[in-house]
């Protein structure tokens, strides 16, 4: 047995011997000489160093651009919107976008001190070399344990080639005698050793992002915007361990399998083709896939559905969800005066009457969908006394000026409104129709079980199209827990918050002590609004402004695939890190935290300008519809920034580097110059 293994040691060490000495001979013919980039000889390291200072550029300029927008930050509202510029909103608003800024800059600053620690260091050279020795080892005991179950099965018998099944996990397919294993060409011990690089180096940036996730999480729950009952601290912690897993469970073969596309010469063309392929079969066939991937029962109801709006949190003794959201989407039942929820958020209720027949006049109730250990339903809230059946016999508008009571106390905002979901679909539809525009159906997105932010988009090319309007926008003001409003100050001001709020004119005794948002969105949707919105998103699909940024993707995306194929087969990475071998791993590495962000910034900046440019394009569409759509696409736009704490007029340079859309000030503004040309007669509307 020592001298097989000894054998089979020494052969190993003559093969990797062997290719160590001819990719050193490669290498030194590639890296010792410059090679060829646009007719032109260049050494690999002055590529790697251009590549380098460009992300270096690019992460120093934003950083400026963070300090001088913190330092600028006003939170205004301009000509038009100053009747939004209240004390409160402004201080919201400013609070906010510094937190979050804040947030944003550390995790930037993190991950870039990390990849160039990673990069300058030699750092992965050195764990490169020392995966290659820990393989080698594996490899050595593998073939001492196939070569000794050879000796007792027969060298001939296939059942040799089952014990050794690790050995072919980690050596090379090609000493299998399974026949299957000669067609294949590749070096699955390099495939293997490359994986677990990757996922090494995934962990590690994913532990470094642990502590921004949590930090978001906490600035998005302190101002209302995630939804604790849902996703409390507890569970999303859990779902941070649970994805860090996930990566070391499923990164290796999911990397593995990267690996050996992106080897293969023109792997980058199939994984391109891939993704062209995939984006083309999903847009064109939105109609098809809606219901597979938004389910039957996100279909948007066609006739009246309840909304219930600044209730309490009910307080629940099912211990799986403690506390119960009031404030939901209530959909028609099997009865006439019955409704229940039927969202991703803990514990399903009922909206029902007690009338002993439909119509009469009964007292309403909030209960459990689902039996408690007494084998009841429980209550959550009643209406204060009957209600009255409504004259046309439709249960919900007589709910609308009912009182309620949450447990034991009176709930004194908490209201249930109706909503006309026939109305609403049909003038869609209408409004599609006129304009030659095919809708195949329009579904309610169940977004507020994780983020109150209001939302709406229109999907899906050629003639196969699906809306989604999100249950945010009929959604109000959720309420805390005891119905009161939590008081907190703002946090200290740091020396460039103070310098900007002294260049502005807001001293720090102005904010105070204030109550903590826990509210959004604070106003829902009309459906002059959500006509107006949803006007804007057909008018992107009616100048196919979908179509054309899929070509544009495909142009982009081909240039970075691209790079990724140069970068793999180059001699740039192993004249870099001064490689005794070509290694796609780390050719991979490069280009996913330093190269594709790079050009990926590169590229955002003129995209965004398009996007930009189509977002008017599709304002000015909806705004010549009617002025009623004018009108509800600028109330729109001023409830989305205030629900959202946004920043309504942000400088222009953050605009060029960050963001997709213009600011709520040049829409606003954009849309109000289009109404005193295409509507005269009516006066200008005064802030």
């Amino acid at each position: 047995m020592n001298r097989a293994l000894l054998s089979s040691s020494q052969e190993a060490s003559q093969n990797w011997g062997s290719d160590l000495e001819a990719s050193t001979e490669h290498s030194t013919k590639t890296t010792d000489d410059s090679f060829t980039l646009f007719r032109r000889g260049v050494a690999p390291q002055r590529i790697f160093r251009i590549i380098a200072t460009v992300y270096s550029v690019i992460f120093v300029m934003n950083r400026v651009a963070d300090v001088a927008y913190l330092a600028n930050l006003e939170c205004s509202f301009p000509e038009g919107l100053q009747y939004l510029d209240t004390v409160a909103a402004r201080a919201r608003c400013l609070d906010y976008t510094r937190q979050t800024v804040h947030a944003s800059m550390a995790r930037s600053t993190a991950t870039f001190v990390l990849v160039m620690l990673l990069v300058c260091t030699g750092f992965l050279a050195r764990l490169d070399s020392c995966l290659s020795g820990i393989f080698a080892i594996i490899e050595d005991v593998l073939n001492f344990l196939q070569q000794g179950m050879m000796n007792v099965v027969g060298r001939n018998c296939c059942l040799g080639a089952c014990f050794s099944g690790f050995s072919c996990i980690f050596g090379t397919l090609q000493r299998c005698c399974c026949c299957w294993t000669r067609c294949i060409k590749l070096d699955v011990n390099r495939l293997l050793q490359g994986a677990v690089f990757l996922v090494l180096l995934s962990a590690t940036f994913f532990l470094l992002d642990v502590p921004f996730e949590i930090w978001m999480h906490n600035i998005d729950a302190k101002f209302g915007f995630s939804n604790v009952v849902t996703t409390p601290m507890a569970n999303f912690k859990d779902s941070l361990i649970q994805g860090f897993i996930s990566v070391l469970l499923f990164g290796i073969p999911s990397s593995a399998a990267y690996l050996a596309v992106v080897s293969y010469r023109y792997g980058w063309v199939l994984l391109w083709g891939g993704m062209v392929t995939i984006q083309c079969a999903v847009q064109y066939n939105a109609g098809r896939l809606g219901p597979m991937l938004l389910g039957p029962s996100s279909v948007f109801p066609d006739s009246d559905f309840g909304v219930g709006h600044g209730f309490p949190l009910a307080v629940s003794e099912d211990q799986s969800h403690p506390l119960v959201a009031l404030d939901r989407i209530y959909y028609p039942g099997n009865a006439s005066d019955s409704f229940l929820t039927h969202d991703l958020s803990r514990g399903q209720v009922n909206l029902s009457s007690l009338a002993e027949k439909p119509g009469a006049s009964a007292t309403w109730e909030f209960t459990s969908e689902e039996l408690n250990a007494k084998n009841a339903t429980e209550v959550y809230g009643r209406t204060v006394g009957k209600v009255a059946a409504h004259k046309a016999g439709h249960g919900l508008e007589a709910l609308e000026a009912a009182g309620w009571t949450v447990g034991d106390a009176p709930a004194a905002d908490g209201k249930v409104g109706v909503r006309h979901g026939k109305q609403l679909r049909d003038e869609l539809f209408g409004f599609a129709d006129e304009r030659g525009i095919v809708i195949d159906e329009v579904y309610m997105i169940d977004g507020s079980y994780k983020d109150a932010r209001a939302n709406a988009f229109a999907a899906g090319a050629g003639r196969s199209r699906v809306i989604g309007l999100y249950d945010t926008l009929f959604l109000g003001e959720p309420s805390s827990a005891n119905s009161s409003v939590s008081k907190g100050k703002v946090e200290a001001f740091s020396s460039v918050r103070k310098m900007g709020n002294w260049l502005h004119g807001v001293h720090p005794t102005e904010l105070g002590e204030r109550p903590v948002w826990h509210s959004a969105p604070v106003q829902s949707m009309t459906d002059d609004e959500i006509l107006a919105i949803m006007g804007h998103e057909l008018g992107h699909s009616a100048m196919h402004h979908v179509e054309h940024g899929m070509v544009r993707e495909m142009a982009t995306s081909f240039i970075t695939f691209a790079a990724l194929g140069w970068i793999v087969h180059s001699p740039m990475i192993v004249g870099a890190f001064s490689l005794a071998a070509p290694a796609a791993h780390i050719a991979v590495f490069v280009y996913s935290h330093m190269l594709s962000p790079t050009m990926d910034h590169i590229i955002g900046i003129f995209n965004n300008a398009l996007s930009r440019s189509n977002e008017f394009a599709a304002d000015a569409y909806s705004a010549r519809v009617s002025k009623k759509y004018a009108d509800g696409l600028q109330t729109a736009l001023a409830k989305l920034t205030v629900n959202c704490n946004a920043d309504p007029a942000s400088p222009w340079y953050w605009e060029v580097l960050h963001d997709d859309h213009p600011t709520t000030a040049q829409r606003w503004a954009h849309v109000e110059a289009l109404k005193r040309e295409l509507y005269p007669e009516t006066p200008e509307k005064k802030g």
